[in-house]
């Protein structure tokens, strides 16, 4: 064998065969056309256009493998990466004796180290992301697990927020055509804010629902608006499984740090829809207030829309949807005939409130917050009139 260095040799002698300059040109062409192939069949199909073969009159395919890889080796070929293929296994097994299975094995883990290899690179790429995420929060709040290695936690996070990369999560939550990205409670921190909706979204697909049917959602809130007056004990369940049984799951998620929201409203599909709850406020006058409010979304605002609220009085001025959702849960909770009696007599007392409230069946808390809010009362009146709830919704001072 003669020809040194990257120069392409003038006369080259393997086996008995001499070979030309014009042969790596014609071995580039067949390589081309069988690249996907594998080196095996390039080799077939190199040994055929040589017409190159064995006293016998057998195709020489494994010396024109040597000499492929070794022009690969000096540049002057390119080759696919090896692979061992079936056919290759079978030819290795009748020379060396050694099971096909054993080589298609270990193809395949080498395949797949290959291939984790090159995802680790990619990952490697998107570190920066990790750090816009609150991944200390998420790990303090055991949404996900600590990893000590950083292309192992970003691994960590992107499961859970369900997807395979971070441009898959930019499309999702960050595109022009992301659905959440209507909401001012979204962008105010929106890597957070997509944790938060993310957890209630798992949190939700563990709920058994039945599929989504009006007439019983629209039941379910007039038998739950008498829970208003009960312990979480008893309200809790009756949350759940009334509205399990309308089609409707809802969840409590507490928010994590920079998450403005109260609540949310979107379909999972188009037979469950989902009512996530943060309890930012902790008092039962927004916990339900907020619930009524996305039970509205899910009846009059279609499938499609996503709904994010974060307690924002002009909310209602900028989307009718909005001011429609409040006039519902508004009026749910205190028939508009009652409170306008109410009203007439003028006397907002906490004795009054308490009267009224027992009247029509409903938390005084409630009808304190719906004062506050109307303006009939100072904010810091009539607070010891609401229940406020911890983040696992038991009830507190």
């Amino acid at each position: 064998m003669k020809g040194t260095g990257s120069e392409k040799p003038t006369r080259w002698v393997i086996r008995g065969r001499q070979l030309t300059p014009g042969d790596p040109a014609a071995a580039a062409q067949v390589t081309r056309s069988f690249f996907s192939h594998g080196r095996w069949r390039i080799a077939q199909e190199l040994a055929q256009h040589w017409q190159w073969r064995t006293d016998h009159g057998q195709f020489k395919t494994r010396a024109t493998l040597a000499i492929s890889v070794a022009w690969e080796q000096r540049g002057y070929l390119p080759l696919p990466p090896a692979l061992i293929t079936t056919d290759t296994a079978l030819q290795l097994e009748k020379v060396l004796g050694v099971p096909a299975s054993f080589w298609t094995n270990h193809e395949r883990i080498y395949r797949d180290t290959l291939a984790r290899r090159r995802e680790t690179d990619e990952l490697t790429q998107q570190l920066g992301w990790l750090k816009t995420m609150p991944v200390k929060e998420l790990v303090r709040v055991g949404w996900i697990e600590a990893a000590a290695e950083p292309v192992a936690q970003l691994r960590i996070v992107l499961r859970f927020f369900g997807v395979a990369g971070v441009e898959e999560w930019r499309a999702l939550w960050e595109s022009p055509d992301a659905i959440f990205r209507k909401s001012p409670a979204f962008s105010s921190n929106r890597p957070a804010t997509a944790a938060w909706l993310r957890q209630g979204e798992v949190k939700a697909q563990k709920s058994d629902c039945a599929p989504f049917d009006e007439t019983r959602f629209t039941e379910a809130l007039a038998q739950l608006r008498a829970f208003t007056t009960k312990d979480p004990e008893e309200f809790v369940p009756a949350l759940h499984e009334l509205c399990a049984g309308a089609g409707v799951a809802v969840v409590v998620v507490p928010p994590l740090a920079g998450v403005r929201a109260y609540g949310a409203t979107r379909w999972l599909h188009s037979t469950k829809a989902l009512i996530q709850l943060s309890l930012r406020g902790k008092t039962d006058d927004h916990l339900w207030f907020t619930f009524f409010h996305e039970a509205g979304h899910v009846l009059k605002h279609g499938k499609r829309a996503v709904f994010v609220e974060d307690g924002d009085p002009k909310a209602a001025a900028r989307d009718p949807r909005e001011a429609e959702a409040d006039t519902f849960a508004c009026d749910l909770l205190i028939p508009p005939a009652e409170y306008e009696r109410f009203r007439a007599l003028g006397d907002y007392s906490v004795a009054a409130v308490r009267q009224f409230a027992g009247r029509i069946r409903i938390a005084p808390g409630i009808v304190a917050g719906r004062l506050q809010h109307d303006r009939k009362v100072p904010f810091s009146r009539a607070n010891q009139l609401k229940r406020r709830f911890g983040n696992n919704l038991s009830a507190g001072a």
